[in-house]
């Protein structure tokens, strides 16, 4: 038997991981402030998907979800919004 065929555990790695996936600020201003300027509501949000992902695994490029190259990676998405209510 040729010793690329003998058991090893060379390609195990840990697999666990902690991913924070979506997260979604909002900050509303006090009716007071915004009836100064002659509306009724101001609303600003901001928004993030697949911000962060802790894992043990070799390559920071591969998903631990996916596992693979040869697969499409989710990727990171921001949000900024702003609603006025007049």
């Amino acid at each position: 038997m040729s010793p690329s065929h003998q058991n090893n555990d060379y390609w195990i790695a840990d697999g666990s991981y902690l991913k924070l996936r979506n997260v979604e600020l909002a900050y509303t201003f006090p009716m007071k402030a915004v009836q100064k300027l002659g509306v009724q509501d101001i609303r600003l949000s901001l928004s993030g998907q697949n911000l962060a992902t802790w894992d043990r695994l070799p390559s920071k490029q591969v998903d631990p979800e996916v596992r693979t190259m040869g697969m499409f990676q989710p990727y990171k998405c921001y949000n900024a919004g702003v609603s006025i209510t007049f």
